[in-house]
C-alpha cells in the first residue's frame, strides 16, 4: 500500500471517536448476530417465534440476530433474548487499547 500500510491506516481512522464508536458497534453487532443466529437455530427458533415469546417486534430481533440491519438495539432486548435462549450474556470492558469482548455461553 502505497504511503503506508493497511495497520497504520486503520490505526489513525480509528483515532477518530465517530470513527471507533461505528467501528466498535460493528463489531459488537456481528458477535451478537453470530451468537444468536446458532442458538436460534439449535433451539429451532424462528424470529417470529421469539419476537412472540419476549413480547417484541421482529424488526427489534432481527436487529440482534442479523448484522446487516441497522436501527437502535436495546441492552434490555439483548438481555431478554439471551435469557429466553438459555444463554448467559458476560459484557467485559477493557481500556484502550485492548479487546472488548461479548461473551454468550449456554447456561
Amino acid at each position: 500500500m502505497k504511503g503506508g500500510s493497511w495497520n497504520e491506516l486503520r490505526r489513525k481512522t480509528l483515532q477518530s471517536p465517530k470513527a471507533r464508536a461505528a467501528y466498535d458497534e460493528t463489531k459488537l453487532r456481528e458477535r451478537l448476530a453470530l451468537v444468536f443466529s446458532e442458538a436460534m437455530k439449535r433451539q429451532r427458533y424462528t424470529v417470529r417465534q421469539l419476537a412472540k415469546e419476549l413480547d417484541t417486534s421482529i424488526s427489534q430481533i432481527q436487529r440482534i440476530v442479523n448484522r446487516d440491519v441497522g436501527g437502535p438495539l436495546t441492552l434490555l432486548t439483548v438481555v431478554k433474548a439471551a435469557n429466553a435462549l438459555g444463554l448467559e450474556l458476560d459484557v467485559r470492558l477493557h481500556p484502550d487499547g485492548e479487546e472488548t469482548a461479548v461473551v454468550c455461553s449456554v447456561e
